[in-house]
Parts: structure tokens; C-alpha cells; sequence
């Protein structure tokens, strides 16, 4: 008879813990996307490559963008308002999903908030005092310079992109070599721009779309020794 208690408590015990957000499921996803009802907030993670991606907020018709740290074994969101160099460069929110019973959670509705208990977060006008439920989308893509950890390659054209600087990621940049000259690549709306690191003169320039999680930039006319397109092929 005790041996059947204890078996059932163990047993409780694990799947209580299983319902815990400690053991979030949600790490074993390739991409995260989470939107509010009103689509004024969005999360986009890639989690098949890093917990790190971007958070979407419109305040007064614009729309501003984070990188946002999820760290799952303590159910937190690190949101940089600064540059990842700067001290106090992050708002940490708490994150928890909708309960469904004691031992069941529902990993597709996420609640971020400002929670003064957990944490001390310096005054920010938009993340003091945030308290938002997100919904998981399913049907779209996540654009891949949400992505963290990763790389691009152009073999024909040398160019090897590693995107794994957090400082670089803060300004939609990625650093990399172009025929082993070190360079950067920046995005900016449906433009980019690679600039050499060494003399810090412009190297190509024009326009780009995504090919799923591939980049095609189509250089401008006036550099007329590079192809129309070059394609920059996403690597884990």
C-alpha cells in the first residue's frame, strides 16, 4: 500500500511539474511569433537557432523594435531598450501562459508583464507598467534577420555573414568577410548596404527580399561588377 502512495504522489508530482512554465515545451520550436489581438505588439523568436530574437511595439503610429532575450528556466523576457554595451540596457519582463487546469497550461497565449515583485526594471515609457496577453501565430513566417546564431553564405561571391554579435543585431547589422576583407551588412526597410570594416568605405548597395529564410540582394546598377542577384543562403 505504501509503495502505491508513493508511486501516485511521484506521479503528481511529475506531471505537475510537466504543467510548470519551467518546462515550457515552446524551446523545442524552430520559430516562436506571438501577437496581441489589436497586432500593436509582436514577439518573433527563431528558436531553432538562439532564445534571442525581436519585440514589436507600436506607440504613436510607429513602430519600435527590441531584441527580446527569452529565457526559459525562468520565465522572463530581457528587453533591450539600450545598446547591448550600455549598462542598464535591459527591462526584464515576466512571462507566463494561460492556465487550463492545475497541471496543464496553453502554450499558445503568452502574458508579458512588468512584475516589480520579480524584478527591478529602471522607468521606460512604454515597458513600465506593461501588461499584455500575446497570441501565437502559426500561418505566417518570421522575417530571418529575426533570427540569432546564425550565418549567411555567398560562396560564388565569398561572402560569409556570422550573426552572432548582439551590438551588430541591435542595429539590424551583421559582421562578415567578403573575399576574407572584413565587412558589415546593414538592413534598413527593403534596403542594405555592406561596408568595409577596414576603411570604412561602402563595398555594394541596393535592395533585397527573403527567399524563405534566405536573402536575396539585388544590387544597384552602378555596381557593375557584382551579378544582378546574390543570394545569401541561411545556415544554422
Amino acid at each position: 500500500m505504501k509503495r502505491v502512495i508513493v508511486l501516485l504522489l511521484f506521479i503528481s508530482i511529475l506531471f505537475g511539474l510537466s504543467g510548470c512554465v519551467t518546462f515550457n515545451r515552446l524551446g523545442i520550436e524552430d520559430a516562436l511569433i506571438f501577437e496581441s489581438e489589436d497586432q500593436t505588439i509582436r514577439l518573433e523568436i527563431g528558436m531553432k537557432t538562439s532564445d534571442i530574437g525581436r519585440l514589436y511595439v507600436l506607440k504613436d503610429d510607429q513602430m519600435q523594435s527590441f531584441i527580446a532575450d527569452y529565457f526559459i528556466p525562468r520565465e522572463q523576457l530581457a528587453i533591450y531598450i539600450n545598446a547591448p554595451e550600455l549598462e542598464d540596457s535591459t527591462f526584464v519582463l515576466s512571462v507566463s501562459f494561460k492556465r487550463i487546469n492545475f497541471f496543464k497550461a496553453n502554450w499558445d497565449v503568452m502574458h508579458l508583464e512588468d512584475d516589480k515583485d520579480r524584478f527591478s526594471n529602471p522607468e521606460h515609457d512604454i515597458f513600465s507598467g506593461f501588461d499584455v496577453t500575446l497570441n501565437r501565430v502559426y500561418d505566417e513566417q518570421m522575417s530571418p534577420l529575426n533570427y540569432f546564431e546564425n550565418r549567411w553564405v555567398a560562396e560564388e561571391q565569398g561572402m560569409l555573414f556570422v550573426n552572432d554579435d548582439l551590438n551588430f543585431f541591435y542595429s539590424t547589422s551583421i559582421q562578415g568577410t567578403m573575399n576574407e576583407e572584413r565587412i558589415w551588412i546593414s538592413f534598413l526597410n527593403r534596403t542594405f548596404s555592406i561596408w568595409s570594416r577596414d576603411d570604412l568605405q561602402m563595398k555594394l548597395a541596393g535592395t533585397f527580399f527573403f527567399d524563405g529564410l534566405n536573402i536575396v540582394l539585388e544590387p544597384s546598377e552602378w555596381f557593375t561588377d557584382y551579378p544582378s542577384t546574390i543570394t545569401l543562403v541561411f545556415e544554422k
